[in-house]
C-alpha cells in the first residue's frame, strides 16, 4: 500500500535441483509484513512450499517440504519516550516446517530475538 504499513508477495517459481532423482520441481513462495499500532509492532515472513524427492534421516521418502518462518516485533523507537534514533526491536520467529532437511514430519522451533534496524 500507499505508506508501506503492509505488503504481500506471492511468487511461483520452478525449480531444477541438479543431481535430484527428480531434478525439475516447483516453489512457491509468500512473503509478507504488517506493521500497525502505529508502527509499534510488525508482524513479518514467509512461507515456501516446493517439490523435492528426498529422504529423511530415518530413510523415509518424501515429495513434499513446507517451511514458513513468521515473526512478531516490538519496535521500542515507535513508542512515546524512546528516541526515533533508537533502533531496537524484540520479538520471536517461530520456524514451522514439514519434511524439511533430514526431519521427518512437522517441527516446531521457537525463537526470542534483538534486531537493530539500519
Amino acid at each position: 500500500n500507499a505508506d508501506f504499513t503492509k505488503g504481500f508477495t506471492f511468487t511461483p517459481t520452478y525449480k531444477y535441483i541438479q543431481k535430484n532423482v527428480s531434478p525439475n520441481n516447483f516453489q512457491l513462495t509468500a512473503t509478507w509484513y504488517l506493521h500497525f499500532c502505529k508502527g509499534k509492532f510488525t508482524f513479518s515472513g514467509f512461507a515456501d512450499f516446493w517439490r523435492e524427492k528426498h529422504t529423511d534421516g530415518e530413510g523415509n521418502s518424501h515429495d513434499y517440504v513446507f517451511m514458513t518462518e513468521p515473526q512478531f516485533w516490538v519496535n521500542l523507537n515507535k513508542f512515546d519516550k524512546v528516541s526515533d534514533d533508537f533502533n531496537l526491536s524484540f520479538g520471536t520467529e517461530w520456524e514451522i516446517t514439514s519434511n524439511f532437511a533430514l526431519m521427518k514430519g512437522w517441527h516446531w522451533l521457537p525463537t526470542l530475538a534483538m534486531k537493530w534496524s539500519f
